[in-house]
């Protein structure tokens, strides 16, 4: 008979059952033998005895080494999941983004340490104490929206309060966590510094504006194209030479467009001359009559 090595310790088992099963009933016959009068009783016992013997094993391979195993799948989930909140809160700590958990009625619930520095607070514990909706936000507005309403997460930029009352911009791409029954259990989201960012862009729309300035005031015309010749921009006194009334008319237009053909050939060739060359046609007088 070819046996699974696979079941080598139930085989062992079994087979120790039955020579303990014989060697019982070897030892409860000598024992009526010799005591007749308590045969019955012997016989109770001893099978009561064997029965629990011959039960253990099947026990502990159908019901006990199950509970075991069963016992070390959730040791081992809760190891993972030990892993897991580690790798989770390591990230939370180390990302330069600020990350917030907070009440509905306005109280911090968790933040990490990047928002407390954003906010320009001295501990974790300060800024979960204060009140979010007179502490944190110049316009109350800028935590409740209809977007955020309708779709739940909202990516918007505004300005928030810090500890010494100047104002931090950031980009907040925010959620709400809500209940079983829809109800709101918490604001959630990750917010980001863009101040130098907004600085930037205005400091980019002043220095427009100053360069848009100084070009309408020089009384010359000054004006832009693409490769295929259409104005981009056009100052004032490109507008008087044009003879039209505001910027929009000449945008887009080429000079076929906006000058006698003769004149406008003049441009076009000029044009073809810088763009095949690179190099600046200059003192070219053209009278448009």
């Amino acid at each position: 008979i070819k046996l699974s090595t696979s079941n080598g310790p139930f085989l062992s088992l079994m087979l120790t059952m039955i020579g303990v099963i014989f060697a019982g009933e070897v030892i409860a016959m000598l024992l009526i033998s010799i005591l007749p009068p308590l045969s019955y009783l012997v016989t109770i016992i001893l099978d009561s005895i064997f029965l629990l013997i011959i039960s253990f094993p099947i026990l502990y391979f159908f019901v006990f080494r199950k509970l075991r195993d069963k016992i070390k799948e959730i040791e081992q989930s809760k190891l993972d999941l030990q892993v897991s909140e580690t790798i989770y809160r390591t990230l939370v700590d180390k990302i330069p983004d600020g990350v917030y958990k907070s009440t509905h009625d306005g109280k911090f619930v968790g933040v990490n340490p990047a928002m407390v520095k954003m906010l320009g607070y001295d501990s974790k514990e300060e800024l979960l104490a204060i009140d979010i909706k007179t502490q944190l936000y110049f316009e109350l507005g800028d935590r409740e929206s209809l977007v955020l309403e309708e779709k739940l997460e909202e990516m918007g930029i505004y300005r928030l309060k810090k500890k010494d009352g100047s104002g931090v911009w950031v980009e907040d791409h925010g959620w709400y966590n809500l209940g079983e029954n829809g109800e709101i259990l918490f604001h959630e989201g990750i917010l980001r510094d863009i101040t130098d960012r907004i600085q930037a862009e205005a400091d980019l729309r002043n220095e427009r504006l100053l360069l848009r300035t100084v070009i309408d005031n020089i009384p010359d015309s000054i004006y832009c194209k693409d490769t295929a010749g259409r104005k981009t921009l056009a100052n004032l006194a490109e507008l008087n030479y044009s003879q039209t009334n505001s910027e929009s008319e000449i945008l887009g237009k080429t000079d076929f467009d906006l000058n006698p053909k003769e004149v406008a050939a003049g441009f076009f060739a000029d044009d073809q001359v810088v763009l095949q060359t690179g190099k600046p046609v200059l003192n070219r007088s053209l009278i448009n009559t």
